[in-house]
């Protein structure tokens, strides 16, 4: 593989990709009120370091498994961008995954399930993800009612935990 400097990348527009970046962060951060369609949110427990942790804590005691964590902030400031602590850890229990994937195979591109552990401005802490819900719909997934509602039960278990 060969590795391009992120600052020499660049789009067809002739923006830069540390442009693009900045504007997705941007988005991201304080668009969230506008972009709640789908998502759902809960508090943290505390700082997003410590959320994430005990975020792994509780996935692993609920017998999923955590594919990816990634730190967008970590990731941000190392191109030079100044922003709010952010974390998001994916997972799932592929059993489940591949039995919704059963149902609507468009869903694949949703899973694995996302939780995205975020500061706003006042330095409150969050645990957003996509709903369930939002998602059946999205994949016309009204004959999988029962797998859907498993997963809404298993999120609300999983995220009431993290916030206690």
């Amino acid at each position: 593989m060969v590795k391009i400097p992120f600052k020499m990348m660049r789009i067809n527009t002739g923006i830069s990709l540390k442009a693009l970046a900045l504007w997705t962060v941007l988005i991201v951060v304080w668009g969230h009120a506008s972009a709640d369609d789908g998502l759902v949110h809960a508090a943290g427990a505390a700082t997003v370091d410590e959320t994430a942790a005990k975020a792994l804590k509780v996935l692993s005691k609920e017998k999923m498994t955590v594919f990816l964590q990634m730190d967008h902030a970590q990731g941000a400031r190392q191109q030079g961008f100044e922003v709010r602590d952010m974390q998001l850890i994916l997972f799932g229990n592929p059993g489940l995954g591949a039995s919704l994937i059963q149902c609507s195979p468009t869903v694949g591109i949703d899973l694995p399930m996302k939780l995205l552990i975020w500061e706003d401005l006042q330095g409150n802490v969050f645990v957003s993800y996509n709903d369930p819900g939002y998602l059946a719909d999205r994949h016309e997934m009204s004959l999988c009612a029962p797998l859907i509602r498993q997963l809404s039960q298993k999120l609300n278990t999983i995220v009431t935990a993290i916030g206690e």
